[in-house]
């Protein structure tokens, strides 16, 4: 086992024991090998859905090409998501934004690659939209892919 995951914090999370179903556990992370593995290892706990994190804004998970970041490269999260969905029998959403910056809307595209995925049934991918509201921490979510435009 990866050493960041055998850590007592790390231990604990991944024990899903008595927790409420569904059992759902957020990825993150930039190395296609890794989070499959990450993702096999939840589901052999207990993890009914693997949910990979593409959305996360914030500078210290940015800056090493997690989160949105990861939406610059495209044939990245694609690579990542069919290991993903390769490794794991359970369903995969995908949390992402409409785009990497304001200016670079590349939402509906990624979406696209996960739908792909869906079919060629591997597992099920949702992409699941937010953006920051000007001015203010509060996340505007959005359930269609039409309004990833």
């Amino acid at each position: 086992m990866c050493g960041l995951w055998s850590t007592g914090k790390s231990r604990r999370r991944m024990d899903h024991a008595g927790e409420p179903t569904p059992r759902v556990v957020q990825l993150a992370g930039a190395d296609c090998e890794a989070l499959a593995l990450a993702a096999r290892m939840n589901v052999d706990l207990g993890a009914q859905i693997i949910d990979i994190n593409m959305g996360c804004p914030a500078k210290k998970v940015c800056g090493r090409l997690c989160g949105s970041a990861l939406l610059q490269d495209e044939a990245l999260v694609a690579r990542i998501l069919h290991a993903v969905v390769r490794a794991v029998d359970v369903p995969v959403t995908l949390k992402i934004r409409t785009g990497w910056d304001p200016t670079q809307k590349n939402g509906a595209r990624i979406a696209s690659i996960a739908q792909k995925l869906r079919h060629r049934s591997f597992s099920r991918a949702r992409p699941h939209t937010r953006r920051l509201l000007p001015g203010r921490r509060r996340v505007r979510h959005h359930s269609r892919e039409s309004n990833l435009r």
